[in-house]
């Protein structure tokens, strides 16, 4: 018997079918997972200003500076 014979009994489906299964589930994380490239919102308002020195975080609202 050879192995696609075996696989199938043993899995209900074919090597091919069973390898399809997996690559949908990779296409779908992947359009889920956000790209290395893009910077995160949360990063994004702490831009430095070009010098080397990050800029402070602007206050949040009801905290009072001394």
């Amino acid at each position: 018997m050879n192995f696609n014979r075996q696989f199938k009994a043993a899995k209900d489906m074919t090597p091919v079918e069973f390898r399809q299964q997996f690559a949908g589930a990779r296409r779908a994380e992947q359009q889920m997972s956000p790209m290395l490239t893009e910077r995160s919102p949360s990063l994004q308002r702490l831009r430095n200003n070009g010098d080397g020195e990050r800029m402070s975080r602007p206050a949040r609202a009801g905290r009072q500076s001394e």
